[in-house]
């Protein structure tokens, strides 16, 4: 699944591309997705201008005068720019999980998502003055990436829970955008089990945690995320970050102390960690 890496990036790449520009045509398909355009919203966006591309958590959003217009990516979704009609002729037919297309005159932005856990919707904008009146009305957690996100908030937040922090850290109503990749990532590097309660955490242990989560975030971003299974860039580009990957996906024994990587499903996400490094 896409995550704060990943959607941040998209919104950096796609944000030259179509800002002030205008929406000529909306298509969607009929295939059901967790969320979809009515007739009426796609009536609604044209003729719209696009006055900024941004992100919140892992929604990609897109301003408009009077609506956010809101894209998720579920498990595997991802934009794809046309840059003109015969190459989006072309991806609509090399690909059968085109959901919908967004085309600004002469290019097209298109939602290619095989498994069809991704979504979009129109919010609109009337009782929205800020990005946190937005995470609200969305039930989003803190940003990591916020200068909100530090170690007494995170202490605070984590007494008297008795769920591990794996789950914790993965679970957007508490902390935006973090999911399996990058709570694994930042786990490793503070030298924090994966399985330990929340409310066993010191202050200390919360300060290398929220260290550790920003750097994993922002070095991901600034390497394009992590290209894993489905995700690619605008223009199939690849997330670099994966080569950084100290962790997330390895199978072979820990980079640092050489020990065996113990292998546990974890909030029916696999985890992978290690019993010397990580207590």
């Amino acid at each position: 699944m896409p995550e704060l890496p990943e959607v941040e990036t998209v919104a950096n790449t796609l944000r030259p591309l179509i800002q002030n520009a205008i929406i000529t045509n909306v298509w969607t398909s009929n295939l059901r997705m967790r969320s979809q355009l009515s007739e009426i919203d796609k009536q609604l966006l044209l003729g719209k201008k696009i006055y900024g591309v941004s992100r919140t958590g892992k929604y990609l959003i897109l301003e408009l005068f009077e609506w956010y217009l809101l894209i998720h990516f579920g498990m595997s979704g991802r934009l794809i720019v046309a840059k003109n009609l015969q190459e989006k002729e072309y991806i609509t037919k090399s690909l059968n999980h085109i959901h919908m297309y967004l085309n600004f005159s002469n290019k097209f932005v298109l939602l290619h998502d095989p498994r069809r856990f991704g979504g979009v919707r129109m919010i609109s904008r009337i009782n929205i003055k800020t990005p946190a009146d937005l995470s609200a009305l969305l039930n989003l957690g803190l940003e990591p990436l916020s200068d909100r996100f530090c170690a007494n908030r995170l202490f605070k937040m984590t007494r008297g829970v008795t769920r591990n922090i794996k789950i914790f850290l993965m679970d957007g109503k508490q902390i935006a955008g973090v999911g399996n990749i990058y709570a694994t990532e930042a786990l490793f590097r503070a030298g924090i089990i994966p399985t330990i309660a929340c409310f066993k955490l010191s202050i200390s242990k919360c300060s290398q945690l929220v260290a550790c989560l920003k750097t994993v975030l922002s070095n991901a971003i600034s390497k394009g995320g992590s290209s894993l299974r489905d995700f690619s860039g605008l223009e199939g580009e690849r997330g670099s970050f994966v080569d950084e990957h100290l962790i997330y996906g390895k199978k072979e024994s820990c980079v640092i102390c050489n020990t065996e990587l113990v292998k546990k499903t974890i909030g029916q996400r696999a985890t992978t960690f290690c019993p010397r490094c990580q207590r």
